[in-house]
């Protein structure tokens, strides 16, 4: 998957098991100690499931 840094628009947690955004396009595996991150682009969204929430949002506003 790409994203292009041009088109995030937000980077943020969200704190539901399977995510706010019905249509977003998952990645990764939800359980009890997995940060959900939710990648807000210009077309969709995605929520990606991960343990390193902090290196994924400072890659991606870097």
């Amino acid at each position: 998957m790409e994203i292009l840094s041009s088109d995030v628009l937000e980077v943020t947690l969200d704190d539901t098991y399977g995510g706010k955004e019905r249509n977003a396009i998952r990645t990764g595996t939800p359980n009890g100690a997995t940060d959900r991150v939710v990648i807000k682009t210009k077309k969709r969204s995605f929520n990606l499931y991960t343990t390193n929430y902090i290196s994924i949002k400072n890659k991606i506003l870097s």
